[in-house]
């Protein structure tokens, strides 16, 4: 695979792990119980594990390190983050709780994006 069509698997995965958030996270606000079958409960560990992979290559391919690109740096660590902050906006205990984990992955993706568009700048 060349390095365009994987940067672009690369956003195409990025954009369908926030989208699946956000259709899952209002799904589960209304009460679907769609939200609970073990296709949903599993569809983000294999999105977010091929979005790293496909970053993973990407960074291999375009001989970068974390080390040396501070924005790479911070893209990893705003990750575990977003997957952080998703998985507590998904488990229970009170609305108002999960909407603001929920905003805060939001934030974090959101920032993330902002990393990579800004990287030649870092």
């Amino acid at each position: 695979m060349d390095i365009v069509a994987l940067k672009h698997l690369h956003v195409t995965l990025a954009l369908i792990s926030i989208v699946f958030f956000l259709v899952r996270f209002g799904a589960r606000e209304a009460g679907a119980g769609f939200v609970h079958t073990k296709p949903i409960r599993i569809a983000p560990h294999v999105i977010d594990t091929l979005l790293l992979v496909t970053g993973f290559t990407l960074a291999g391919m375009m001989r970068f390190s974390p080390g040396d690109h501070p924005w790479l740096m911070g893209k990893l660590i705003l990750i575990v983050v977003y997957i952080g902050f998703g998985i507590a906006a998904m488990k229970s205990g009170s609305f108002g709780k999960r909407m603001i984990f929920a905003l805060l992955a939001l934030s974090t993706f959101i920032t993330i994006m902002v990393l990579a568009f800004l990287k030649p700048y870092f």
